[in-house]
């Protein structure tokens, strides 16, 4: 398992900043090594999706929402 941590204040509403981060289409957005994201499942994000990402053309792994 992976376990990322970062910190940084980011002047807006923590909703409105949660939404944004939760959603993994936005992660090459705020996670710089993410070059893109594919999802395996439909969306939105729900118990069971699956979400690959990958670092430049490399398959780096996948989000499992439990």
């Amino acid at each position: 398992m992976m376990k990322v941590s970062v910190e940084i204040e980011i002047n807006a509403p923590v909703n409105e900043v949660a939404e944004f981060v939760s959603n993994p289409d936005n992660e090459p957005q705020w996670f710089r090594q993410t070059s893109y994201v594919e999802w395996k499942s439909e969306k939105p994000l729900q118990p069971g999706s699956l979400v690959k990402f990958y670092v430049g053309p490399k398959f780096m792994g996948t989000y499992a929402i439990f």
